[in-house]
C-alpha cells in the first residue's frame, strides 16, 4: 500500500505511517538490499517480523525520495541514522503499521513510537507509569489516553538510548484525553511530545526542548 500518512510536523521534520498490505517479495522489490541487510532479514523467524523491518525501509525511500541507495546505521546509543542522505530517523512498528520521523537537522533530536489499540493495557501501566500518572489517568480510565502516556515515554526513551534502562524513568506531566500535546521530563532534560490518534493505532513524537 502507498503511503498512509503523511505530515510535516515541523520545518525539516517529516512524520509517515505505511499500512503494510504487501507480502515480503513485493516489499522487497521496493527496496536494494545488500548482502548484508538479506542475512538480517533472513534471521528473522516471523514473516510479520520481515514485513514490519522492509516496510519502514520502504516508507523511509519513500519520504526521503532519493534516487541512490541508503542504508541504515546505528549510534553508540543504538539510534538509527541515514548518511546518504544525511538524516536523523526514529522508528516504530506495531501490528501492520510502521512510522518513520525523518529530520533533515542533524542537531534536532527525536523520538517516535506507535501502538496498536487492543484489550489488556490495564495490565501493563504499572510496570510502566509511576503512582503519579496512574493517579492523573484513574480520573478518566481512557484507554487511548493509557495508550498516549505509554507511547510517550517510549517516543522519549527513543531519545536517550541507552542513558535511560527504565520508562518509569520518563515522567509526563498530567493532560487531558483527546490532547494533542504534553511535556515529557527525565534527568536527561524536557521534551515537547505531541499525540495522533489513527485508530487502531495512536503515535507520539517527541523533541528534545533544548533543540528547537
Amino acid at each position: 500500500m502507498p503511503l498512509w500518512y503523511y505530515e510535516e510536523l515541523l520545518p525539516n521534520l517529516q512524520f509517515g505511517v505505511w499500512h503494510i498490505t504487501e507480502d515480503v517479495d513485493e516489499l522487497i522489490s521496493l527496496l536494494f538490499l545488500n548482502k548484508e541487510e538479506f542475512e538480517i532479514l533472513e534471521s528473522f523467524q516471523s514473516e510479520k517480523r520481515r514485513k514490519q523491518w522492509l516496510s519502514y525501509r520502504v516508507l523511509i525511500r519513500t519520504m526521503v525520495q532519493a534516487d541512490f541507495i541508503y542504508r541504515i546505521y546505528y549510534d553508540e546509543q543504538g539510534r538509527p541514522f541515514l548518511t546518504n542522505p544525511p538524516r536523523n530517523i526514529s522508528i516504530s512498528h506495531s501490528g501492520d503499521f510502521s512510522a518513520v520521523l525523518i529530520c533533515s537537522d542533524l542537531k534536532l533530536a527525536h523520538g517516535l513510537d506507535i501502538q496498536h489499540i487492543c484489550c489488556g493495557i490495564e495490565r501493563v501501566l504499572p510496570r510502566v507509569m509511576t503512582d503519579e500518572e496512574l493517579r492523573a489517568w484513574r480520573e478518566f480510565e481512557d484507554i487511548v489516553h493509557a495508550y498516549y502516556y505509554w507511547s510517550a515515554k517510549e517516543a522519549v526513551f527513543k531519545i536517550e538510548g541507552r542513558k535511560l534502562t527504565s520508562l518509569q524513568q520518563v515522567s509526563i506531566l498530567p493532560f487531558m484525553p483527546g490532547q494533542k500535546e504534553t511535556t515529557a521530563r527525565t534527568k536527561e532534560g524536557t521534551y515537547r511530545v505531541y499525540f495522533r490518534n489513527f485508530h487502531p493505532i495512536v503515535s507520539a513524537m517527541a523533541i528534545k526542548d533544548s533543540e528547537y
